[in-house]
């Protein structure tokens, strides 16, 4: 009877072993088919020129996800579609507003004074 309980606990625990490396594995997966979806949540942007609206969805974060690889590229794009008429902005110009707010936050201010 002690050598069927002791089969039973190295089972369970091998069991719970394996539950863990599946986890991880499935939840790689898992945020990979989520990635940039209402699942992980977002923003909703409005374009201020015509009143279109667009959702930009979060991404998941994982560094092997291809959704994930273009970094950045999405917060550039202008939020309409219809990026010729009045009041839009062109993707170039969002960049170039973009750029000096995050250059600031990674250097040093006296670096992008406009002194």
């Amino acid at each position: 009877m002690y050598g069927a309980n002791r089969r039973t606990i190295e089972l369970i625990r091998s069991i719970r072993a394996s539950a863990v490396k599946l986890r991880r594995e499935l939840s790689r997966k898992l945020s990979r088919t989520v990635c940039r979806t209402p699942a992980l949540g977002g923003k909703r942007i409005t374009c201020q020129g015509c009143g279109q609206v667009r959702y930009q969805y979060l991404s998941c974060g994982n560094s092997q996800c291809p959704q994930c690889q273009p970094c950045g590229i999405t917060a550039l794009k202008p939020p309409c579609t219809n990026s010729t008429g009045p009041g839009h902005q062109a993707p170039t110009v969002a960049r170039q507003v973009a750029l000096p707010h995050v250059a600031s936050a990674l250097l040093p201010h006296h670096f992008y004074s406009a002194a």
